[in-house]
Order: C-alpha cells, then structure tokens, then sequence
C-alpha cells in the first residue's frame, strides 16, 4: 500500500500527504526558500547533508502534477449536487 501511495522512494514528498494535507502549490514551493541541510522523514532513511538539492526535483514534480489540487473535493462536490 505505501508503495503504491509513493511513499517508498528515496528523498520524496509523498502524495498521499499531499492528498490529505491539501497545500496550496505555493506553500510546497515555499520549501525550496527554506535553507535546510537535513532531512529526517517519517518513512525512509534519514537524509543527512545536501537535502534541500536532493528534495528538490520531488519538491517540482508535487507542484507541477499536483495531484493534491482538489480534485477529490470536486467529485464530491458534484456528487452533492445529483
């Protein structure tokens, strides 16, 4: 299961949080303008040194697909409406 939801990868930014935290885009690019050298995950190895470079490329990639950006809150919405 947690493979599935993309938590089991090395230096990511799971979706499955994603989908239940719901973050604008803007608050999870604002990571980038955090310095930050260290990483402990909650799943995974801890990322010791050069985290905010190693982070960044799934810091992008939760932004640009975004699979967090409502969707789930859409289908409901047009279920509520039938």
């Amino acid at each position: 299961m947690m493979k599935r939801m993309g938590f089991i990868k090395p230096d990511n930014v799971g979706p499955g949080s994603l989908n239940a935290t719901k973050p604008t885009p803007e608050d999870v690019r604002s990571l980038l303008d955090l310095q930050f050298e260290h990483v402990l995950p909650v799943h995974g190895a801890a990322v010791i040194g050069d985290a905010r470079n190693k982070y960044r490329p799934a810091i992008e990639r939760a932004v640009s697909q975004r699979p967090y950006s409502g969707a789930l809150d859409r289908v409901r919405g047009s279920q509520s409406r039938q």
